[in-house]
């Protein structure tokens, strides 16, 4: 998967499978690293709104240690 970011229009690449089930579908692209999900996979029953960013579980994990530092 593809998705374009940023007004210059680069295209980040995304993983084509699940990050929890391994199953390809429609996923959730992760604005911070490559990975993608279902929504069910997350916990999600909806798209998160497209102007606010959304980051993987991981990356919120991530997130929460660096700020705890």
């Amino acid at each position: 998967y593809a998705a374009r970011i940023g007004k210059e229009k680069q295209v980040k690449k995304h993983d084509d499978i699940c990050g929890v089930c391994k199953k390809t579908g429609l996923l959730l692209c992760c604005d911070e690293c490559p990975k993608a999900f279902h929504l069910h996979c997350v916990g999600l029953l909806s798209m998160p709104d497209e102007s606010e960013k959304w980051l993987c579980p991981d990356c919120v994990e991530e997130a929460e240690r660096v700020a705890r530092e």
